[in-house]
């Protein structure tokens, strides 16, 4: 019996990937073969007349051929080495924030480290800035900013909140404090060190894990009783851990509130490091949990993306967006050496000094092949969703398996109910089961799947209340620890496999509770 055949627009999609067996080796060989000739081409072209610097001679020579052949010996030895990674190419690879990357994502980021411009200025990168401003437009554009609105790419997404951190202090230009939610990433810590902030305020998580827009406005108020100055608020646009969406639009709505109110104009940070490619998908139909959150970014002072995420963008490579030139150039620093167009190089405002193209170049292939909307990289984001939401299904079939009860589109978290059925019991099977799955993969790496970990603190009091009152549980600890499942690659339940990869996920989670009885 023949399986059924993929759309047409699904049957695409599978063009921007390499795939899990190389099967599209061929386009992978084609571009890289392509820009290979090109970048000859130039160099060859290039001051043609002065000459050639390497001799067939010399090249004959015993030592020139022992520097040929020990730079081969060494290439083919990290190459097998790599052999060992992580299969994160793989759609059994649902583990960490890490998946295939695209084709046009790849291309950009080898044709960027061909040339090897350095984006800090004009004068070091003809090109490469050129083409960044293109990248960030296409950011800024998904996303909903409108004109005046600038950012640029950093080698990830915590340099990219560091740079929030480094405006929004000299915005403030007093003493204050900035207010994070408990799911925060722990860059926020770090920052605030680095710039030197009063403090960090923790804000309170709901029942599904999201900031409490009820203690945030609370907060405010205690603060400002007291005398405190707040810099700012982070919402966070999917979680690390969980991967839920704050209510950006109601924390929008409040600090719009408190501004008329106060005066106080707090500046508000969207940390998108995960869900900020799920803008997408805000006009998707078939999402409309989305839409409001999505629609608020462009309220927002400035956002944090991550296209080595959810871009499918090798690794690393962030982005800062911001929502005015006002406030992006709030502060300024100049090089003697570097000879800056200040209208147009992004140096005098980023933290890092030399920056690389090759993020901004992968961001704009996949911007200009795939595209930041609904049927372009939208297309692949949903299917990731669906494909969480089935696998989601297939382990509530297993009356031992324990799904946390978030939307966590598709990020899916999960525990193994303990022996004595309370939380503390449930936290402790969980760790035998994930270190099982460990275990399995490093014996049999070519048919396990690969996990990810995660622990929920106090910080998260209200889901583990409710994942109790769910299950069933007796409530004795303040934590749970979680098997947490990434499921990025669009290939997971792609047709023609011979594995049905969501059942046999359920059936190898199966064999491995029943190895701990």
């Amino acid at each position: 019996m023949k399986k059924p055949r993929c759309s047409p627009n699904e049957a695409a999609l599978k063009a921007f990937f390499v795939a899990p067996q190389a099967e599209n080796r061929d386009i992978l060989e084609k571009g890289l073969a392509m820009a290979l000739r090109h970048w000859i081409q130039w160099r060859k072209r290039m001051f043609s007349r002065d000459g050639t610097s390497v001799t067939p001679e010399e090249k004959k020579s015993l030592p020139y051929r022992q520097a040929v052949a020990r730079t081969l010996r060494e290439i083919h030895r990290v190459s097998r080495a790599f052999h060992g990674e992580l299969p994160r190419h793989s759609p059994r690879y649902i583990g960490h924030m890490l998946s295939e990357y695209s084709i046009p994502a790849f291309m950009g980021h080898f044709l960027a480290l061909l040339y090897n411009p350095n984006n800090v200025a004009t004068e070091a990168s003809r090109v490469g800035v050129k083409l960044e401003k293109e990248a960030v437009g296409a950011m800024l554009r998904m996303v909903g900013y409108g004109p005046g609105a600038q950012g640029h790419f950093t080698s990830g997404g915590s340099i990219a909140n560091f740079e929030m951190l480094f405006r929004a202090r000299e915005w403030s230009r007093k003493p204050a404090v900035l207010l994070v939610p408990e799911s925060a990433h722990y860059s926020w810590k770090k920052g605030a060190h680095l710039v030197g902030l009063a403090g960090v305020v923790p804000i309170s998580l709901d029942a599904d894990g999201r900031l409490s827009v009820d203690h945030l406005a609370a907060t405010l108020r205690d603060l400002a009783a007291r005398g405190t100055a707040v810099m700012g608020v982070v919402s966070v646009l999917g979680t690390t851990e969980l991967g839920v969406l704050d209510p950006v639009d109601r924390v929008a709505d409040l600090l719009d509130a408190w501004k008329r109110e106060t005066g106080a104009d707090i500046w508000h940070h969207v940390d998108a490091a995960w869900g900020g490619f799920f803008a997408c998908l805000q006009e998707e139909p078939a999402l409309p949990a989305l839409a409001a959150p999505l629609r608020a970014l462009r309220r927002a002072h400035s956002l944090t993306i991550d296209p080595h995420k959810l871009g499918y963008v090798p690794y690393s490579s962030g982005c800062f967006l911001c929502c005015s030139e006002e406030r992006y150039r709030v502060v300024t620093t100049n090089a003697p050496y570097i000879d800056f167009d200040h209208l147009g190089d992004p140096g005098p405002f980023t933290l890092e000094g030399s920056r690389t193209a090759a993020g901004p170049i992968a961001t704009l292939l996949t911007s200009r092949v795939i595209g930041f909307h609904r049927r372009g990289l939208g297309r692949v984001i949903h299917r990731t969703i669906r494909q969480t939401r089935s696998l989601r299904a297939e382990l509530e079939k297993n009356p031992h398996l324990l799904p946390l009860p978030v939307e966590g589109n598709n990020i899916l978290c999960f525990a193994l109910r303990g022996p004595e059925g309370t939380l503390s019991s449930t936290s402790a099977q969980t760790r035998r089961l994930a270190d099982w799955i460990h275990r399995e993969a490093a014996k049999h790496p070519d048919r396990s799947f690969h996990v990810s970990q995660t622990t929920l603190g106090p910080g998260h009091r209200g889901l583990l209340e409710k994942f109790c009152q769910l299950y069933g549980l007796g409530n004795d600890s303040d934590s749970l620890h979680l098997i947490r499942c990434t499921v990025m690659n669009p290939f997971f339940q792609t047709r023609h496999l011979k594995v049905d990869l969501t059942r046999a996920f359920g059936e190898f989670l199966e064999r491995g509770r029943r190895g701990l009885v």
